[in-house]
């Protein structure tokens, strides 16, 4: 289901209209994104393949979500804030970013409603 992920973004990163100038650095964004979705790919792989994991790699982990939530902010902050500019100079960019913006936030909010249920069967 993460390759599913990948594919439009390598998808909008090749075409030559999404790299035109936008002053909310869309791109920029996008390319950290793939960054992000290869390196949860990554974790899922040794996830999956090593038992038990070691406490390098849970590290690993926790600080990478750490990051990714900060970037889920600068994301926010970025796409989900109305923008005639970069709609029409960018639009599939800028739709794009958007729904990731959108979903990305039903997911934190999802995890804080989550957590406490975690850390009291813990």
């Amino acid at each position: 289901a993460t390759f599913i992920m990948l594919l439009p973004q390598l998808i909008l990163l090749q075409e030559p209209s999404n790299w035109r100038d936008c002053d909310r650095n869309l791109l920029q964004l996008l390319i950290t994104n793939v960054i992000f979705t290869v390196s949860m790919i990554c974790f899922t792989v040794i996830f999956s393949i090593m038992e038990p994991i070691p406490l390098i790699i849970k590290l690993a982990f926790h600080g990478f979500g750490g990051i990714a939530f900060i970037f889920q902010l600068v994301l926010d902050a970025k796409s989900l804030t109305k923008d005639d500019y970069c709609s029409v100079t960018v639009p599939q960019l800028y739709t794009y970013m958007y729904i990731l913006g959108v979903v990305g936030t039903l997911c934190m909010v999802f995890y804080a409603l989550i957590v406490p249920f975690w850390l009291l069967t813990t």
